[in-house]
């Protein structure tokens, strides 16, 4: 008789993704901050913050978007891992830059805030970004993409109900997947207006820019954070109410 066919191990690592992105976003968001209240960046210092986002969210977004991993969810793969995917990757490029070229990356502006010297981004810097921004804008884009496609199919969805805290409001799906589609959309926003702040650090979209990154990188941190309590709790609750078979099909989860 045909054997039936083990269960196929369950991957997630969308907790450290959401992590690494929401930390990244905050980070990005204080970065344009202090250098449109005039403070010196120390550039190294900042390469390092961005290099280690982009370590984290290319390789695993590649893993996300070539192998598959998060088979709950299939669709989820393209949703987290494509975004992901940008983000890494133009950090990876801003961390090699800072690395670089931090020598030209401002110029003191001649005025003082108390004893304190101002400085702002150089042309070099503005010019450097120019071309870049064709790739933000694809990024940008593809965020809004994503955005319309969760709130149109319902792609994040609810928790199920044997996960804590977030599974009690389960049954109202659209509270946890509209939130990841507003989300989506409003770093989409910023990241299309990521020029106009670069630019013109001391206007409105400046603050906007600034405003809407730190915002959603706050959501992701902060949920992400919930979720590595939370998904423990959902493996060991579907341990204990069903089978152990039921433990075989969580390969890890981080």
């Amino acid at each position: 008789m045909a054997q039936p066919e083990a269960a196929e191990p369950m991957i997630m690592h969308n907790t450290i993704m959401g992590e690494a992105a929401g930390a990244s976003l905050i980070a990005l968001a204080v970065f344009l901050f202090l250098a449109r209240r005039g403070d010196r960046l120390w550039a190294r210092g900042w390469a390092l913050t961005f290099g280690v986002g982009s370590l984290i969210l290319t390789s695993l977004s590649w893993d996300a978007i070539t192998t598959g991993p998060f088979t709950a969810k299939p669709e989820i793969n393209m949703v987290f891992g494509g975004p992901l995917f940008w983000f890494g990757v133009l950090l990876g490029a801003a961390a090699l830059y800072l690395w670089v070229h931090g020598d030209t990356l401002q110029e003191p502006t001649g005025a003082k805030r108390g004893e304190t010297e101002l400085y702002r981004f150089t042309a070099t810097t503005r010019g450097t970004f120019s071309p870049v921004y064709l790739l933000v804008l694809a990024a940008g884009l593809n965020l809004l993409g994503n955005a319309a496609a969760i709130v149109r199919f319902n792609l994040v969805g609810g928790a199920p109900a044997s996960e804590p805290i977030t599974g009690r409001l389960g049954h109202i799906a659209w509270i946890e997947n509209n939130s990841f589609g507003l989300v989506y959309a409003l770093a989409g926003i910023a990241t299309i207006l990521l020029i106009g702040a670069v630019r013109d650090l001391g206007g409105r979209v400046a603050t906007v820019v600034i405003t809407l990154f730190f915002a959603s990188g706050l959501f992701f941190l902060v949920f992400s954070t919930l979720n590595e309590y939370t998904h423990p709790g959902l493996m060991i609750n579907k341990c204990v109410q069903g089978t152990m078979e039921n433990c075989a099909e969580w390969k890890y989860d981080y």
